[in-house]
């Protein structure tokens, strides 16, 4: 059965590409052995020579090679080599952090293989996520973070000469990306192309988010630009679409309207110096026009964990160290907003150890906190409110003030005593472990005034 080639690019032209122009990628290449690829359903051979040469016209050169009588009539199963050759510019990119179920597979390959730190993953080989994170890494500090229930396939790298362009070309059906070109190693314009089955994009800028989905009943594409230009393009319509903004394509969406990405959430209540333990929480002031919230959590620039929530605040449950947790908030149509980060420094409980016996009361406009029969130089950390609310059947304090009291016998905070005050304190045992807190108290206010 012949090659219908008209058919074959038009399918090609229907796809998906979000194209970043004016910035520079990885530049990254070697000379190839001969390649072995196992034919898949659905493969032709331009398309196979095309993935792993970059070239659309060597793929008579490999028929050739192979001694093939009839090129066009590929079987799954067989098995074609393509001679290294024209594999001399074979790009690659390199893992440089990866984390949870993430695998790779070689071009043919039916079974993913473990990755390691620092592996080059080739033209025509595929990533892929289940619950892990990927990144890979280009000469030009240029970084694409794969997210979890991802599949990425490199198509094309050409970057064959630095006086000219670069082209990188990434596909995927089924994938979550956040990409960052910087604009340092060429002196033409590079292109970041991401094909996937539903529309066409070319990018002018440099931050971006990135989804296709084919799960849960949705269909398509979101594309939320936080930096430069895109101008995307379907069956039906063409936008451009500038920084700050967002646009959802696929099956029923129409790529003509423009949506405002979320401004970041206002985060509030957290601990004196950023310290929390499994029993504190990040919350944030609700963000009009979000539907849900995404939070990730990384630590020394790595990702750790990204969680979605319906809810306005989130438990911190990771091992003592430094972190960074990012909020930001998805509309109704799956875009994300802008995130909102947050430096936190997650302590361990000491749950054996009952927190301090100390004596409050009011005395005026002063709180006043006295440690009794406690060793003056135990360090402790008090929370005050005005204000509580019921969480998940817990009361909690509502936009607290934190301090940590140190070295001393007694310490005056000043309040408005004509309100009532709760409050509620926990002892500090050293920079990674505290005990747990009291109960919230309730210091009532004064009548008299």
């Amino acid at each position: 059965m012949g090659i219908d080639k008209p058919k074959l690019f038009r399918r090609a032209a229907t796809a998906l590409a979000i194209t970043l122009i004016g910035t520079s990628v990885l530049l990254a290449e070697e000379i190839a052995p001969d390649l072995k690829i196992t034919v898949k359903p659905g493969d032709n051979l331009i398309d196979i020579v095309e993935r792993v040469s970059g070239a659309t016209d060597k793929w008579q050169e490999v028929a050739r090679y192979n001694d093939m009588v009839d090129p066009h009539a590929l079987s799954p199963g067989q098995v074609i080599t393509v001679p290294g050759a024209l594999l001399r510019h074979r790009g690659y990119a390199v893992v440089d952090y990866f984390s949870g179920q993430a695998t790779y597979f070689e071009i043919g390959g039916q079974a993913g293989k473990p990755l390691e730190r620092g592996q080059r993953v080739y033209i025509g080989e595929s990533v892929k996520t289940e619950d892990g994170f990927i990144s890979l890494s280009f000469t030009s500090e240029s970084v694409v973070n794969i997210q979890p229930q991802s599949d990425f396939r490199i198509d094309e790298i050409e970057c064959a000469d630095t006086a000219g362009s670069c082209q990188i070309t990434l596909w995927s059906e089924q994938g979550d990306a956040t990409v960052k070109v910087n604009s340092n190693g060429f002196e033409r314009p590079t292109n970041f192309t991401i094909k996937t089955p539903y529309a066409s994009a070319v990018v002018r800028g440099t931050v971006f988010d990135f989804t296709v989905s084919k799960t849960d009943g949705i269909v398509g594409n979101t594309l939320g630009v936080a930096e430069g230009e895109v101008l995307i393009s379907s069956s039906e319509a063409e936008k451009s679409v500038p920084g700050g903004k967002g646009v959802v394509g696929g099956e029923g969406q129409s790529v003509s309207r423009l949506y405002d990405l979320l401004q970041p959430p206002v985060i509030t209540n957290l601990p004196h110096y950023m310290r929390v333990s499994p029993e504190d929480r990040i919350e944030w002031l609700e963000l009009p026009g979000a539907a849900s919230y995404e939070l990730s959590f990384g630590s020394g620039g790595e990702p750790l964990a990204r969680t979605s929530s319906s809810l306005n605040y989130s438990a911190i449950e990771f091992p003592a160290g430094d972190y960074t947790v990012g909020v930001r908030g998805v509309d109704e149509n799956g875009l994300r907003g802008y995130p909102a980060t947050q430096r936190v420094v997650a302590v361990d409980l000491a749950p054996e150890l009952s927190p301090l016996d100390l004596s409050i009361g009011l005395s005026l406009d002063m709180l006043r906190v006295e440690k009794r029969r406690i060793d003056p130089r135990q360090q402790f950390e008090i929370q005050i409110s005005d204000r509580i609310e019921t969480h998940e059947g817990q009361i909690v304090l509502a936009d607290y003030r934190s301090y940590d009291l140190g070295n001393g016998e007694a310490f005056n905070i000043p309040v408005d005593n004509s309100r009532d005050i709760y409050l509620r304190y926990r002892q500090l045992v050293d920079e990674t472990l505290v005990s747990r807190y009291t109960p919230v108290v309730l210091i009532a206010a004064s009548r008299d005034r």
